[in-house]
């Protein structure tokens, strides 16, 4: 008898209210799981499945948030059978420049096309992975050219968002922010699993 998938174990209660949505959504995950460097198309195996993912991924129905749902369970399962448990924690850009895209902002520079991604990443003292506990992704709004129509410095575009944030920053602004609210997840997280929040180190770069 053939193994189940890991993703039939790990996203066994995936429910994005279609039986051929969450099948579709493993299948996805294999594939790409599978190739993580490559594209979509490169990624599924013919025409007719690369069309299907892209039908997918275009349906506003389904939300990053339920389709991470069963992993994040799984995860807070592995990590209460842990000792102690390493949460770490950071923003990454992703970047999408030269890309035909809505919903992008600005990265390091106004040019730059993208979105930032900030996850909470649980393991193991000894590098062993348990899982993804959270994650908070957002593009910035555009910003005022820094050079007015008549040659004038615009000084009030020169702060792009978060991270341009000093270290005395209110706890309003900045990466901080993300970090509390990280850390106040895994406090909810403790109320549905007892004593899981006690035996983390919650770790990031400010």
């Amino acid at each position: 008898m053939e193994a189940p998938h890991w993703t039939e174990t790990e996203f066994a209660d995936l429910d994005l209210g279609d039986a051929r949505l969450n099948k579709r959504a493993r299948t996805l995950m294999e594939r790409m799981a599978a190739k993580p460097t490559v594209g979509v198309p490169q990624a599924c195996r013919g025409w007719s499945e690369t069309m299907a993912a892209y039908r997918f991924f275009d349906n506003e129905e389904v939300g990053w948030s339920a389709i991470l749902e069963p992993h994040w369970q799984q995860t807070e399962q592995r990590m209460a059978a842990q000792p102690i448990v390493l949460c770490l924690q950071d923003t990454t850009e992703l970047d999408f420049n030269g890309r035909q895209a809505t919903g992008l902002g600005p990265l390091s520079y106004e040019a730059q096309r993208g979105m930032y991604l900030h996850p909470t990443y649980a393991v193991t003292p000894e590098r062993v992975p348990l899982g993804v506990l959270d994650a908070w992704m957002w593009a910035r709004e555009p910003r005022e050219p820094l050079i007015n129509e008549v040659g004038e410095w615009n000084r009030e575009s020169c702060h792009l968002g978060f991270s341009d944030c000093g270290r005395d920053a209110p706890i309003q602004h900045g990466f901080s922010l993300l970090s509390h609210l990280s850390w106040r997840a895994l406090r909810a997280q403790d109320a549905m699993l007892p004593g899981l929040a006690s035996n983390c180190l919650l770790a990031s770069t400010r």
